[in-house]
């Protein structure tokens, strides 16, 4: 459905559609993903019926999360962030709550950038990760106002082109500047374009991401609710790997520091 959001952003810039074809267009199309909201992913359900074995880089980089977590569980003090941990796990074909979400998508502008959170958000669900969408129909500081009710600990902002970077920055600008502790990821829903060319273009912090497709951008927010929330915020890693590489580096270092220290004193 993305292309059909461009094309229909595209057409109402160059002023080929008119407003009231295109909210009854942006209508029908938010009908037909209501109705797919709560449904279970048809795929997921039938591997949840038919186990299979995680794929080897899955598995390696789920153990590499877990042996860092716990490892620096162990040498951290306790964090004094509130928000609990919400693990994702693979979907068994039943979805994730809206309430308490990990993730917050939010329309850069209008109502298809908020068809496109939409959509992000039941995929997000599908993979059992807490998320929901801030209506496009709110105003900005009412946008503002909403994710701090929410309370997330990752915000996607969903642009979708023509101008799509102008609406991307100034979303991330208005998040970056209230909320210094949440992880930001843009969707720029444009496959044509670089996700590395346009980081610096939209994004105001090196720790941000840009993905331009749903597929990399379930799998990079579903990374990123894998680690805790003191390494997502504190470090300037670009990728959720990168975090858990670092973690996994720092955990190591701790547990030799910490075999160091229990050494015997060898009297001369």
């Amino acid at each position: 459905m993305l292309p059909a959001l461009r094309l229909l952003k595209a057409e109402r810039a160059d002023k080929n559609l008119d407003e009231s074809h295109y909210a009854l267009i942006v209508e029908n199309s938010r009908q037909l993903i209501d109705e797919v909201s709560d449904q279970a992913d048809p795929a997921a359900t039938e591997k949840a019926a038919t186990p299979s074995a995680p794929s080897a880089k899955s598995a390696a980089v789920a153990a590499k999360a877990a042996t860092a977590a716990t490892k620096a569980g162990n040498d951290a003090p306790p964090s004094t962030n509130q928000s609990a941990p919400h693990p994702a796990v693979p979907s068994t074909g039943e979805l994730a709550s809206e309430t308490a979400p990990v993730i917050v998508c939010l329309p850069s502008h209008d109502a298809a950038d908020e068809l496109a959170a939409q959509m992000l958000a039941i995929l997000l669900r599908r993979r059992k990760v807490a998320a929901t969408f801030i209506p496009a129909r709110l105003l900005v500081s009412e946008r503002m106002e909403k994710i701090e009710e929410l309370a997330p600990r990752i915000i996607c902002i969903s642009a979708l082109p023509p101008y799509a970077t102008v609406h991307a920055r100034q979303a991330a600008k208005r998040v970056c500047a209230r909320f210094k502790d949440l992880k930001i990821v843009v969707g720029f829903w444009d496959e044509s374009t670089s996700p590395k060319d346009l980081k610096h273009r939209v994004l105001y912090s090196d720790s941000g991401v840009v993905v331009n497709t749903l597929r990399h951008a379930v799998d990079e927010l579903v990374a990123f609710s894998l680690v805790s929330p003191k390494a997502l915020t504190g470090d300037s890693c670009s990728s959720a790997k990168e975090i858990v590489d670092l973690n996994a580096t720092r955990a190591a270092n701790a547990a030799q520091a910490n075999a160091k220290q229990a050494e015997p004193m060898i009297e001369v």
